[in-house]
């Protein structure tokens, strides 16, 4: 699977990387708490996690991400910038 991003701005914050979870509804709840979790202290902390359960949301209904046994990436990072970076990696098109 996919290392984390290598963009040189990403900072990583507490305890934030690439977690591949399930592919399952369960996980666009778990998805939306490990990003609230990682950036607990950070302005857009709200957003980001309103993003992130909409992409995840989408890679569990409208990818391969979805099928049975299949996972799809989360990746919570902060810039240098104290931007908050975040990425939803699906498996790729349903057909």
């Amino acid at each position: 699977m996919n290392a984390a991003p290598t963009h040189p701005d990403l900072a990583p914050l507490g305890d934030t990387g690439v977690r591949w979870l399930p592919g399952t509804a369960a996980s666009i709840t778990d998805a939306r708490w490990h990003t609230g979790r990682s950036l607990i202290d950070h302005p857009r902390r709200r957003q980001a996690m309103a993003v992130v359960a909409e992409l995840a949301t989408t890679a569990v209904t409208r990818s391969a991400s979805g099928r049975p046994g299949a996972e799809f990436g989360l990746y919570v990072g902060i810039t240098q910038a104290r931007t908050a970076h975040v990425e939803v990696t699906d498996a790729g098109p349903l057909t």
